[in-house]
């Protein structure tokens, strides 16, 4: 297998466990569409939409687009040679730890990234609920509540845009440090054995 079908595989299999993890968010739904308490609120329809249903198709469509748009995102690791169509064994390039652990950043990044826009999303309907509907002594308290919780999944999504853009350069530092950590505990190894 080729470094670019492997970096492929992986996307197109990241899509997949994001789309999966929608199937849990349909009780949101569920609890939403059967609370009678919540239907008759004049609200209801634009609460329903912001803090269920675009959360649950961001999701949908970033897992989609993943798995569609594989190759793409393949094509940026590990670009695609004519030897990888003739099945030729992997070279020496696309089997380096550092290219794989490159991919693997970019894939945490990108369901890091995947995961925390929908609750961005959930979290701003709330602010926005909150400032509205709050009763005047409370809104403090929950508009700070909620501020404080965006700004978690803000840093959430932070850190996985920079997992997933200098992922190159993220595990380059990575491998180097692990490997001047080994040679640096196997010299001191040998001075303790002598």
């Amino acid at each position: 297998m080729s470094g670019h079908f492997i970096t492929s595989l992986v996307f197109r299999l990241l899509g997949l466990y994001i789309v999966i993890q929608v199937f849990p968010m349909l009780q949101s739904l569920g609890i939403v569409l059967s609370d009678e308490i919540m239907r008759e609120d004049p609200f209801f329809l634009l609460n329903a939409v912001t803090m269920v249903v675009l959360p649950l198709l961001a999701q949908l469509a970033i897992g989609g687009a993943l798995m569609r748009y594989s190759d793409d995102l393949a094509q940026r690791f590990m670009p695609q040679t004519p030897q990888d169509d003739q099945a030729a064994p992997a070279g020496p390039s696309t089997t380096k730890p550092g290219y794989i652990q490159a991919v693997l950043f970019s894939a945490i990044g990108l369901f890091v990234i995947a995961t925390s826009l929908p609750a961005i999303v959930n979290q701003a309907s709330l602010y926005l609920r909150f400032v509205s509907e709050a009763p005047e002594d409370r809104v403090d308290h929950l508009v700070d509540s909620t501020r404080w919780s965006t700004v978690g999944h803000v840093l959430k999504l932070l850190t996985g845009l920079l997992l997933f853009f200098a992922s190159r350069r993220l595990s380059r530092w990575w491998h180097a440090k692990i490997w001047r950590e080994a040679e640096g505990g196997d010299e001191a190894e040998g001075r303790k054995q002598t």
